[in-house]
């Protein structure tokens, strides 16, 4: 007696198979008597590429993220760490969880570096090999070098995305 609504496989008269969302609801007569079923029958197979196809870039996107020498991070405009890469982990001696917590003015030895970088990314939208130093967790300094992007999500957000190297002199 209830509208459904079924994601299922239907299979076609070549053997083959079509992902189709089925629409369902009773049909009734004017006295009440059930009478069959209306359904309507949409074929999904568009939006079930598009997904596998968005399930790949993710794993392809995870798979570079992860596994990039390079230490890289994703911000908000204000300086809060969304995620960050094991690089970068490793590079400033933090864990994933702390640096969550992080102010990220905490990795930079001099703050007028800081804003400078932070000015050229808001002015132009990106800003490619500006060097500076950076403090790791245990004190230690290191001449990085910093590659970062404005980004908008398809919902408007807006982040910072990040990628560097350090080198000992």
């Amino acid at each position: 007696g209830e509208v459904g609504v079924y994601e299922i496989l239907l299979r076609r008269a070549d053997s083959g198979t079509v992902p189709v969302i089925v629409s369902a609801s009773p049909l009734f007569d004017r006295d009440g008597s059930f009478r069959g079923t209306v359904a309507v029958f949409t074929d999904i197979t568009e939006r079930k590429q598009a997904e596998e196809a968005l399930r790949e870039s993710e794993r392809r996107y995870r798979t570079l993220f992860e596994y990039s020498r390079d230490a890289i991070d994703i911000t908000t405009p204000d300086g809060r760490f969304i995620d960050v890469n094991g690089a970068f982990s490793e590079l400033f001696g933090y864990s994933r969880e702390e640096i969550t917590k992080l102010n990220p003015e905490r990795l930079w030895l001099d703050p007028v570096q800081r804003c400078q970088w932070r000015e050229t990314v808001e002015r132009q939208g990106y800003v490619r090999d500006y060097e500076w130093k950076a403090i790791r967790k245990d004190g230690e300094i290191r001449d990085c070098i910093l590659t970062s992007t404005v980004w908008q999500t398809e919902d408007g957000k807006v982040h910072l995305l990040a990628s560097g190297k350090s080198w000992i002199m």
